[in-house]
């Protein structure tokens, strides 16, 4: 039997050797980025975001893996909790229910408790919501009542992003609100109604939480749907809902996996009924291909997650838009906003575009040049290497923080410190060096600039030619390089540098993207490349990476004063970086 195709849906998808090649916000490479543009631009288009587990894990939170290892924490019996976690022959749904039910039943604890406290432990004061969660918001700001949010996540990282782009509380919906969480058995068919009524008058400011949501302080928005038997029994209901959406709405999904049943179900119902998919809104999904064990490199991985996904576009009618990272993921939310408020400037060829391509081209070179990195100038390098050196002062604030940590990080130090059996205490002195990466610039013969990082920039020394400072490395996961790891998640990333020899300076390290705007009143947002904080002590010293612990260490281990330095870094090196040197 041949595979089932979905009826008149022209593929457009990219090849694995097109995607590998050009540009990934491309729309000549991709020619579904520039249709979900369209869509989402046309005033009359009602469109609805279907929201994974990547939005949470992108505010630092736990993925759906890591919560099933902390929900495991909760087994008393040691044995039992062992065998739980080496146990991953069956499935996350089966796995969920197996742990849930050897938890003691004496244990005090409900599962919405228990889900609660692993999903939420760690952070310190109210969720911090990351870039891609405001970046949804920002874009359910623009279109007002016409955009409308659904999430499979139970934290309340949508909510909290969207009270602080808009000023307004949301509310949070589960199936069957009004019935206390419990279903109507007499009437499934209503499940979602109080949402679809809430979101008329208050479009995207009323969220469905697909799956229930653990809420911090309030009681949980039941059913909370997490084991195999949860999907068994509410699974029908929500997949009504994500189906009805479906038929009526454009659709995007964003940080899922697409392997959830609840999901999976609707659009294969969608695919196979009248009328034709033709007629019926288009839906995309927004995907980075993981890395594959076994693969020889990215760019093998790559092709084979976009072999893969052939399935989802021939079969189901998804248009997928694939990114080469988690920082992509985040630009085409942006892409988004900037197109949906302002679709003639975007889409149009007329005059200076603000599509991605042309302001990465004009971005990136500017912060080039301003780091000498298009010219020998040596004068020039040299003044960029002092305003690094400078940073790292004590008059400036990140130097302020580094040398002059406060009695609370001193605290947490010192309690590293006996962790790991660090008795240097603090000879000789730790010492720090900032470095200054920038995405590749188009090839001169037109071709698409590579996916990869240049070294620019240091506060440690200055290349007398720009020749012998060319430093590239890919963008991807598992870099040695933490720059191109930082890219790569759209995150900051600290730990401990690998081993490349025995007479390494640098033990350990914090990198973080850098985002740029063109002017400060255009939201125009470019991931332009990483500026990585060194230093000569470890974040968590082994038999590898011996020596004494960083106070890096310490800030990572506190949200707040982590949060700091890495915002700090940010603004400062995209104020180094786009502003005209005096």
């Amino acid at each position: 039997m041949p595979p089932y195709r979905a009826p008149k849906l022209l593929l457009k998808a990219p090849t694995g050797e097109e995607f590998n090649l050009g540009n990934a916000l491309s729309f000549t490479t991709q020619p579904y980025l520039r249709e979900m543009l369209e869509c989402l631009s046309d005033s009359t288009t009602n469109v609805t975001f279907i929201v994974g587990a990547g939005v949470s894990i992108d505010a630092g939170l736990p993925s759906w893996d890591d919560l099933l290892i902390r929900v495991a924490d909760h087994i008393q019996d040691d044995r039992l909790r062992a065998l739980a976690l080496e146990d991953d022959k069956d499935s996350q749904l089966r796995r969920a229910e197996s742990m849930f039910r050897l938890i003691a039943p004496d244990n005090p604890a409900t599962d919405a408790d228990i889900v609660r406290e692993c999903l939420y432990r760690g952070v310190d004061g109210e969720t911090e919501p990351g870039p891609l969660a405001r970046a949804i918001a920002k874009i359910a700001a623009t279109m007002n009542n016409r955009c409308s949010l659904i999430t499979t996540n139970f934290d309340d990282v949508l909510e909290v992003a969207l009270h602080n782009e808009t000023g307004v509380e949301p509310e949070a919906f589960s199936l069957y609100p009004e019935r206390g969480g419990e279903e109507d058995k007499h009437r499934g068919d209503l499940a979602g109604e109080a949402w679809r009524r809430a979101r008329e008058t208050r479009g995207a400011l009323a969220v469905m939480h697909l799956h229930g949501m653990a809420r911090r302080r309030l009681e949980p928005l039941k059913p909370l749907i997490l084991t195999e038997s949860h999907f068994l029994r509410h699974g029908p209901h929500a997949r009504d809902v994500v189906l009805e959406e479906l038929e009526k709405r454009v659709v995007i999904f964003i940080g899922v996996s697409l392997n959830d049943p609840n999901l999976v179900g609707p659009l294969w119902d969608r695919a196979h009924q009248e009328p034709v998919l033709a007629d019926i809104p288009p839906c995309f999904v927004l995907h980075v291909p993981s890395f594959i064990e076994g693969a020889i490199d990215i760019h093998e991985a790559r092709a084979f997650g976009l072999a893969k996904y052939e399935y989802m576009e021939s079969a189901l009618g998804v248009r997928p838009i694939f990114l080469k990272s988690y920082s992509q993921l985040y630009q085409a939310m942006v892409e988004v906003a900037l197109c949906t408020s302002s679709p003639q400037a975007y889409l149009s060829n007329e005059g200076e575009s603000i599509s991605y391509g042309s302001r990465f081209s004009r971005i990136v070179s500017r912060c080039h040049k301003r780091a000498a990195n298009t010219e020998d100038d040596f004068i020039a390098r040299a003044e960029f290497s002092r305003a690094l050196r400078e940073m790292l002062t004590t008059e400036h604030a990140i130097g302020n923080l580094l040398a002059k940590p406060t009695s609370a990080v001193k605290r947490e130090l010192d309690t590293l410190r006996r962790l790991y059996s660090d008795t240097s205490h603090g000879d000789p002195p730790e010492r720090f060096g900032l470095f200054v990466w920038l995405r590749s610039l188009p090839q001169a013969r037109g071709e698409p600039a590579p996916y990869s990082l240049e070294l620019v920039g240091s506060s440690t020394y200055v290349h007398f030619e720009t020749w012998s400072s060319r430093r590239r490395t890919e963008i991807q996961p598992r870099s040695p390089f933490t720059a191109a790891e930082s890219v790569f998640s759209g995150t900051a990333i600290v730990g401990d540098s690998p081993v490349s020899g025995p007479f390494r300076i640098w033990r350990g390290s914090l990198a973080v993207p850098i985002r740029v705007s063109s002017t400060p009143e255009r939201n125009d947002v470019v991931t332009v490349g990483a500026i990585v904080l060194n230093t000569t002590y470890a974040i968590a010293p082994d038999d590898d990476t011996e020596g004494p612990v960083s106070v890096l260490a310490a800030l990572a281990r506190m949200s707040e004063e982590s949060a700091n330095l890495v915002q700090l870094l940010d603004d400062c090196a995209s104020k180094l970086l786009m502003d005209d040197p005096q």
